[in-house]
This record gives C-alpha cells, structure tokens and sequence, in this order.
C-alpha cells in the first residue's frame, strides 16, 4: 500500500504539513473537539450489548496522522469516525473513538460487498466535515461526485437513528449541502421539485481532443480520432472560446476529411450535445470547491442514459485535472505567505497573516464506483483515468485528497493500491478482492486480511482500517450517521 512512497516520509514533514492547517491553536488537549465528548470512549456504544462496552484512557486515535502530530495537535482537524474494537477474552469489544485525520491531503480507499456501508461511510465523512473547528473547516471542501442520486439526503436529520448517536454525543441534524444537476436535468428536476441549487456545465473548449476521443470511445490514431484533434487545434486557433454549434459547423465545411468521417464525427458530437452538460460559460470551479462547503455533483441523470458511464468519467475527468491545475497555482502563492510569516516571525515582526482564510481550500474529492473511472485494464481507461492517477501520484503536495469507494477493489487500477494511505474495508467475500486486499496487508499484519475480516463482529458498519502511515490496522465500527442516509436499499417490509 506504498508504504515505500507514503508510510516512510518522517514524522517532521507530517507535522510540517498538518501545521499549515493547524496553526492556529497550539495548546490542543486530548478533547475532542469535533463532538464536545472527551475522546475517552463512553461507556455505552453503537453496539447490542451496551453494557460490554469499555473505555480505555491514552492518546486518541487518529487515522492518516503521525503519534507526534497526533500529540500536538490531538483531534484538531480530526472527524470522528467510529469506535475501535478490541479483544476481551473471547469477546470484541467497542472501545475508545476513531478518529481520520483531514488536515492533510490522503488517497483513500473504502470497499465492501454490495449492501456492505460504503456509501453510508462516505456520508460519515463528508458530513463529518461540518463539526470540524471553524478555523479548519474554512480551509477544506468537500466535492461528493454521486453516480446514484442519494446524497442530497443530507439536508435533513437522521431521527431514525437518534438513540445509536447518543454514545457519541452527537444530536441528529442536517447539513449545509450544495448541489450541483448537469444543466440540461437542472431545469427538468426543477419543474419535478426535485431537489438541486445550482445548474452545472463544462465550457466547451476546455475538453482537449484526448477527451473527446475518450468519451467517445476513439482511438486518437484512427481515422475519427485524428480528424477530431484537427477540430480542436484548429477551432482553438481561430477563437480564444467556441460553443458544440460551432463544432458541427465546422464539421459540415471542412473539404479535407472523407465524408464517411465526417458523418460520424458529427454524429458523435450530436450524440454529446444530448448530453446537456455543455455550455458557452461553464461552472467556475471556484463554486464548487469553497470553503467549508459541502458540494453535491449529482450525475444520477446519466444513470440509464446509454453511453452514460463516458459523460460521468469525461465530467470527473475535466473536474479533477483543472481542480489540480487550480490547487498548484494557489499552492505557490500559499508557500510565498508562509515564507513571509516565517521571515516576520524570525526577525520578531508581527505576523498579521498567520491565520489568514485560504483563497483555495485544500479539497477531498469522494468518488464512488471507483472500478469504472480508474479500471484495471489499459484498454479500458477512460477521460477520467489520467487526471485521477495524477491526483494520487502528484495530489498531495496541493493539497488535494482522494476518497474512492468499490465493490471491486481486485479490479481497480493498479497505482490505486499502490498510492493509498488509508483503506476502510467493510465486510468482501470474493476471492480476488480478498487478494487485492491481502497484498496491501501482508507487509505489516502477520496473520493478513482474512482473520481481521473473520474476527469482526457480523453488525453494519464493522469494517477493518488500514493506516498505512502508523503501519497499523484497526478493527472499527463507523458511527451512525447524524444526516440521512440515501443509500439504504427499499424493503417491501415497512417498520410500524
């Protein structure tokens, strides 16, 4: 689990790293300030049998964070995740609470069998976000790609689970949630009164050829894929900005391609302007990575679309590589204002800047179905392959962060397993994840993944935790969630 590339960096530049968020406030306790519960596990749990719950006092927990950051700064920027198991006798128990650490930039991975928690995990992350302290929430976003249409459940409380919440001291309430609707369904899901703040679209002119030929499943040296590269270079030329119309007019007067690949080109970019995505403005990103917010891309409409699998990887692959190009321009400009506050502070000058709020805060990025925009195989990589892989080779130092959920991990991209830091693995039964999984494990947990998996209790939201910096694995259940949880599959049984 790259534990050559990730796990071995010292704990002086964790620390460093965590200070860029966390510099404001030195004199952190072990309280947990997410929650106003002292991080001293309480004596009742999210368990059947509260009374078998035991509280054990030492440094918390805290996922993705060095023990000497974890010292320093003790929950700071920390979300309250869940509660560890251990063993007592011949009994696993809860204990003290879970924390993940959000401060710094991360490549995550949550799988699990269908029906498994992943979805509902990732809820507890993002909405985790807004317990953060103010001062380290406004430095963070939260981007939530949702291929299902399930997270904007959000906006309301979970009082179905109000009682599992009370050991963790957390009251059910809804959240801030910002949701984005391709433009073309914006307007239908408006009329419909489904819910949706803003319509989001793609500039046209900022899909490169490679894109095109990818969504539409091209290869760029063939005939199409040529003449669609000789599209975008030319039209670039003529105009600093151009619009799909100005495509299809370009295709009808070119006298340089044969008119069989002209017929399907255009027919290709008609196909794209069904699409409704695309417009002559776009959506800034500097609208969905805010800080402090908690933003919903809700590309559900494509579900039964065909074709719909290449319009969600090209709108997650436009998304991320501009958020890349965006956070290491900003991150240039952040580094110059810590080597001036350092300038200041070492000549004994009043540092005015040394809690000032980000122009761009750092962003976790959470991505479901992970398999299908990151795929195992070469053939089958898609526009969103390329930027993703980026991000996890090069995302840390800007500061952007990776949250990816698969029923599949055995059939995701190889520099997934080796780019993560943190893996939270519900309950997986097949073989070949079983593998996949027991090659991230192997290096440092003598008895591998199998028996951790085996040992957890047979409850919803057991899971096993990898942090791959403490070279640790955990055995957790994830909290309940205080926002409603979408995801939950419909019974024909109704509770009375």
């Amino acid at each position: 689990m790259g534990i050559t590339d990730n796990a071995k960096d010292n704990d002086s530049s964790k620390d460093d790293s965590v200070n860029h968020i966390l510099n404001t406030d030195k004199s952190n306790s072990n309280t947990d300030t997410n929650t106003g519960a002292n991080t001293d596990a309480d004596t009742s749990a999210n368990t059947d049998s509260d009374s078998d719950d035991i509280s054990i006092k030492e440094i918390p927990i805290v996922i993705g964070r060095s023990p000497a950051a974890t010292k320093k700064y003790g929950t700071k920027g920390a979300l309250l995740l869940g509660k560890e198991y251990i063993e007592k006798g011949d009994k696993i128990l809860m204990s003290n609470n879970l924390y993940l650490d959000i401060a710094n930039a991360h490549v995550m991975l949550i799988c699990g069998k269908r029906g498994g928690g992943k979805s509902y995990t990732m809820g507890v992350i993002a909405e985790g976000l807004s317990l953060l302290e103010p001062e380290v929430r406004q430095n963070l976003s939260v981007i939530l790609l949702d291929t299902m249409g399930i997270y904007w459940t959000m906006g309301h409380a979970n009082k179905k689970e109000a009682k599992l919440l009370e050991p963790y001291g957390i009251d059910p309430h809804p959240v801030d949630v910002v949701i984005y609707t391709p433009e073309k369904f914006y307007y239908e899901y408006k009329k419909k009164g489904i819910r949706t703040d803003f319509p989001f679209s793609i500039s046209i002119f900022e899909v490169e050829a490679d894109d095109w030929c990818s969504a539409f499943r091209q290869d760029k040296y063939s005939n199409n894929g040529i003449f669609i590269a000789k599209i975008v270079e030319e039209l670039s030329e003529q105009k600093s900005k151009y619009i799909l119309d100005d495509i299809l007019t370009f295709i009808d007067e070119d006298d340089g391609t044969d008119d069989q690949t002209k017929k399907a080109v255009k027919n290709m970019f008609k196909t794209a302007k069904a699409w409704g995505v695309f417009s002559d403005h776009g959506t800034p990103l500097h609208e969905l990575a805010k800080g402090g917010q908690i933003t919903v891309l809700d590309v559900s409409c494509y579900a039964t679309m065909p074709g719909g699998w290449d319009v969600k990887t090209l709108v997650v692959g436009i998304v991320s590589k501009h958020l890349f190009i965006q956070r290491m321009e900003f991150r240039k400009g952040e580094e110059l204002n810590e080597i001036k506050y350092l300038e200041k502070y070492f000549i004994e000058q009043k540092a005015i800047d040394a809690e000032k709020k980000q122009e761009m805060p750092l962003v976790w990025l959470v991505i479901d179905e992970a398999h299908e925009f990151l795929p195992l195989k070469t053939e089958d990589a898609n526009a969103a392959t390329d930027p993703l892989v980026i991000i996890m080779r090069e995302g840390r130092q800007p500061g952007i962060s990776l949250i990816l959920a698969t029923q599949q991990p055995g059939k995701i991209h190889t520099d997934v397993m080796t780019q993560l830091d943190t893996v939270i693995s519900h309950r997986i039964t097949a073989r070949l994840d079983m593998q996949a999984l027991g090659l991230l494990a192997q290096s440092y947990m003598e008895h591998g993944i199998s028996r951790a998996m085996n040992e957890l209790p047979r409850l919803k939201g057991s899971a096993v935790i990898f942090d791959d910096l403490n070279e640790k694995i955990h055995k957790m259940r994830v909290r309940p969630r205080f926002t409603w949880h979408g995801g939950a599959s419909p019974s024909a049984i109704k509770d009375e």
